[in-house]
């Protein structure tokens, strides 16, 4: 049977649903070998394993998390409270800071004695955690800056934004404590804001609400030019969403604003920001009531190393693979109105050779795994539609219709024991869908079972969606069809 041409690919809904309807929910495209059965798989989403138990606070839920490389250990906000993970996912108050909602930034440096300091801002204050006290701080110091987002550390310089305006503030060297009224410095390039800033190749990237620019630390003793803008970074590439800046593999990605317009996800390629949106996502994004709540983090597992961009209001999560080039959605099925959410993890940490996240719709601190196949007990619902199936607007008769998929992947027992797989067909172009067609994927050691299905009718334009919800692994290979064309 032939193959069914771009069945195993990325999300691409464009803006009519005649042109493109291909759903990739809960999958990830994973490029293989040349001489692999397909070129191209489909990988199911990594699933949330309790790691530590619910962890009372006093206010909202999760707000941030941080893993400090300098002491290997693992530190979320919680409401009002810092708390520390050890390895077995216990949950220890390390003091309480001044807010209880909104984003939590963290990052970390040295004091002048060599101990690792935990460096935070909460959006109102700054904080310093000293590592070998196990002691929290308020930094009381005027200068400090009132409106502090976000935070970096270069050179033993802790860095801090100040939302609002186009000023970025820095302390004195290895002293989080001790900040100066004198030493700042403006992004000068564009009068626009100041969003956030981030360090990247140990350099500082300053990005406002319609420009980016890049700065470094030049060793000078004179505080008016301690940091000094590289020449020819600025670009009219801003940010509409402070809390979508981040950084992973010498890439800085933020969900983009300027002079041309808004909805374009970025990603720096040297100091040149890339578009990495395509047509079919800048669509999905003009679609939503608000994108300035987008929160982005970054994480690599087996190869891959994503962009996870969430939209908290609209309840929706788009996910870049850097290693593809490719998009999918992920998201949590809510079971009881029946419908898809964004993903519940909106920070994440990586800690004991563990991928860890946190949501801030309650106190729990997940695994992210392959290994797991539920969202913490509840449902993984994944979801592939194809490309139209056409041929010049001809009827084509479907025989039947094949999804070659990794199959004997059952539990010994309960839900999965006998794993099954939803047909859904369209023949309007994918604006409307029939009745779920189930079969099998095989019980545990059936390798040999077969998802297909016979006499499929007949179509001029048909889109194929199939649907898994079972607790099991999941692999989708590629898909095949018999046909004939009248």
């Amino acid at each position: 049977m032939p193959a069914l041409p771009g069945f195993i690919g990325q999300a691409y809904r464009a803006r009519s649903k005649a042109i493109d309807s291909q759903l990739c929910i809960n999958l990830y495209p994973e490029i293989e070998q040349q001489s692999s059965k397909n070129v191209i798989a489909l990988i199911g989403t990594p699933g949330l394993a309790s790691f530590s138990s619910p962890i009372p606070s006093s206010g909202s839920g999760g707000r941030g998390m941080y893993y400090s490389g300098a002491t290997d250990r693992l530190f979320a906000v919680m409401g009002n409270t810092l708390f520390e993970l050890s390895t077995t996912g216990t949950a220890t108050s390390r003091g309480a800071i001044n807010t209880s909602e909104g984003d939590v930034r963290f990052c970390e440096g040295l004091d002048s004695s060599g101990n690792p300091q935990v460096f935070l801002v909460d959006g109102l204050s700054g904080y310093y955690f000293d590592t070998s006290t196990d002691t929290l701080t308020l930094i009381t110091d005027a200068a400090f800056p009132s409106a502090a987002t976000h935070c970096a550390n270069i050179s033993g310089y802790y860095l801090v934004n100040d939302s609002g305006t186009g000023n970025f503030y820095w302390s004195t060297q290895d002293d989080p404590s001790t900040w100066s009224a004198l030493d700042f410095a403006n992004a000068e390039g564009s009068p626009d804001a100041l969003q956030g800033l981030i360090v990247n190749r140990n350099e500082l990237w300053l990005v406002g609400s319609q420009t980016v620019e890049v700065w470094y630390v030049t060793g000078a003793t004179a505080s008016t030019s301690r940091f000094q803008k590289i020449p020819g970074t600025l670009r009219d590439k801003g940010t509409i969403a402070p809390a979508s800046i981040q950084s992973i593999h010498d890439h800085v990605f933020y969900l983009g604003s300027g002079k041309e317009g808004y909805g374009i996800v970025w990603m720096s390629q040297g100091y040149e920001m890339q578009r990495i949106s395509t047509p079919a996502i800048e669509y999905e994004l003009r679609s939503y009531t608000d994108l300035t709540d987008a929160i982005g983090f970054t994480y690599q597992i087996e190869g891959h190393v994503f962009y996870v961009l969430s939209f908290r209001t609209d309840d929706k999560t788009w996910v870049y693979d850097i290693s593809t080039s490719m998009w999918h959605q992920w998201a949590y099925w809510d079971q009881v109105n029946v419908e898809y959410k964004r993903a519940k993890a909106l920070y994440q940490s990586y800690f004991n050779g563990k991928n860890y996240v946190l949501d801030n719709a309650d106190n729990t601190v997940y695994e992210l795994s392959l290994d797991t196949y539920s969202d913490n007990g509840d449902e993984i619902r994944r979801v592939r539609s194809s490309p139209h199936v056409h041929a010049d607007r001809k009827r084509i008769f479907y025989h039947s219709f094949e999804v070659d998929i990794e199959s004997g992947v059952g539990l010994t027992t309960g839900q999965g024991d006998d794993p099954q797989i939803a047909l859904e067909i369209s023949n309007d172009g994918g604006y409307s869908f029939g009745s779920e067609l189930w079969t099998g994927m095989g019980k545990i050691g059936e390798r040999t079972m077969r998802a297909h299905w016979h006499r499929l009718g007949c179509s001029r334009d048909r889109v194929f969606k199939v649907i898994i919800s079972d607790p099991v692994k999941v692999i989708l290979i590629n898909a095949n069809m018999e046909v004939s064309v009248g």
